[in-house]
């Protein structure tokens, strides 16, 4: 259905014309649908029996002679459309908020829509992983650009979970994109009691485990349940494992215990030196007793590391997190 859009009102303008011909002047330019027209006191249909084109009126066959016994009456001076013409819907004819991200043009994923120099909208190209939003000020579009400064840029991380926990805890990732990273354990508790805490490294290959791939070592304060005092405990081990948590005691599985770490890769996954870690930890054995030190430890061959675990010497990790940051140091 059309409506009357845009028409300017006239007075209504009747005119009588003499008939016996198909063409008659009108005093407006008008439109069809906006011009009535009777000849011998019959409507016409607009359309069909005529049509308006400016100022005259063309009727399909030749009108009956008489003196005045054509009539039009001219409502309007433009007529019936069905649509706005191109251009011509000013700012105020839209409501406030009318406008729906449906009705929208179509834009490239990760495009987000800004302002340029001359105030124009404009889609700012969708940048890169890792990538953050950067103004430049007045007089320059914003950008997609790498991150200034230095940082932690998290690589990976996985959690424990099931009823019957998880093996291993891996994050894979890391290259010699950065000079070292660091690896944290959080809230790591075994289903198995009793059991030690190790760390590993590995490559492409998958994890080294070999009996002697490693050498490490760790130092504690050990306090036994009852709070009888403190010694100092020491370990040193050639083992399968770059880290050995607990040294003197082993990480409990009641309500209540587990272990957790902090420990920096130092070398680069590049295969040109031999990969290293040290840092600090916290525990509650099987007893409740609580050991706290320093840990390190060095894989004793040059590998292309790219991925790290964790897991218990025995049984599953029934709850905890292993992550991995890379530093960013530009």
């Amino acid at each position: 259905m059309g409506y009357l859009i845009g028409a300017g009102p006239l007075d209504p303008a009747v005119k009588r014309y003499n008939g016996g011909g198909s063409s008659f002047t009108m005093d407006n330019s008008g439109t069809t649908n906006g011009t009535l027209l009777w000849v011998d006191g019959v409507a016409q249909v607009p359309g069909t029996d005529y049509n308006v084109s400016g100022t005259t009126i063309t009727t399909t066959t030749a009108t009956g002679s008489g003196t005045n016994n054509v009539t039009s009456l001219q409502l309007f001076n433009t007529g019936l459309i069905t649509t706005p013409g191109d251009n011509t819907v000013a700012t105020a004819k839209i409501q406030d908020d009318a406008v729906t991200l449906a009705k929208l043009a179509g834009g490239t994923d990760g495009n987000i829509i800004s302002y340029d120099t001359s105030g124009n909208p404009v889609a700012v190209a969708t940048g890169n992983d890792g990538q953050v939003l950067t103004s430049s000020g007045a007089g320059a579009v914003c950008a997609f650009e790498d991150a200034a400064g230095g940082g932690l840029i998290l690589i990976g991380t996985e959690e424990a979970g099931g009823g019957s926990g998880t093996a291993t805890l891996d994050v894979t990732g890391l290259d010699s994109t950065y000079d070292s990273y660091l690896i944290q354990g959080q809230d790591l508790v075994p289903i198995t009691d009793n059991v030690k805490g190790y760390l590993r490294l590995g490559d492409s290959s998958g994890i080294d485990s070999g009996a002697s791939d490693y050498d490490n070592g760790s130092t504690g304060i050990y306090v036994n349940a009852a709070g009888a005092g403190a010694q100092d405990i020491l370990e040193d081990n050639d083992a399968s494992q770059i880290l050995e948590l607990m040294p003197g005691s082993n990480v409990g599985g009641a309500a209540g215990e587990g272990v957790g770490f902090s420990v920096v890769l130092h070398s680069p996954g590049d295969g040109t030196t031999m990969s290293s870690v040290s840092g600090t930890f916290c525990g509650t054995d099987q007893s409740s007793g609580v050991c706290l030190g320093f840990c390190g430890g060095a894989r004793v061959s040059v590998i292309t590391h790219d991925r790290v675990q964790f897991l218990f010497s025995s049984g599953n990790v029934e709850t905890g997190r292993l992550t991995v940051w890379g530093f960013k140091h530009a």
